[in-house]
């Protein structure tokens, strides 16, 4: 083997395993956003059954307080405040729902990304191991 062999046989090892640090380093990552998704996703649920039952609870509220404004219309105005409470509660926790599924959809984005990198990390290992075949069948 002459020394440009030589040399371009260091070189094309050393991007071999530059690469291969690359896609352990993309694995971990890849690992990584799939446990912070995984905890993501368990926090959302619960959180998910808290609204749903807080849903629920504000709703027999209301149908509590439409009885009581048939039976004292004296407290009918304390009974409108207490009702755009309970809706602003709705809303908030339709605005929690709503920015829960924007943090998923990043987070999918992200993941998404992270795969195609390892993707091209793969191919470049695969490229790379065919020269060093060629090269080392000369």
């Amino acid at each position: 083997m002459t020394e440009l062999e030589t040399q371009l046989l260091r070189i094309i090892e050393e991007q071999q395993q530059q690469l291969l640090q690359q896609q352990v380093q993309l694995q971990k990552q890849q690992q990584a956003l799939d446990t912070m998704q995984t905890k993501i996703i368990q926090a959302l649920s619960a959180q998910s059954k808290a609204i749903e039952s807080d849903q629920q609870s504000l709703q027999q509220a209301q149908k509590s307080l439409a009885t009581i404004q048939k039976q004292f219309h004296g407290l009918e105005r304390s009974t409108a405040s207490y009702t755009e409470q309970i809706n602003g509660k709705v809303r908030e926790m339709s605005q929690i729902t709503a920015n829960n599924e924007e943090v998923l959809e990043r987070i999918s984005t992200v993941q998404h990304s992270v795969s195609l990198q390892v993707t091209k990390a793969q191919q470049n290992l695969l490229e790379t191991s065919e020269i060093l075949k060629k090269i080392s069948s000369r």
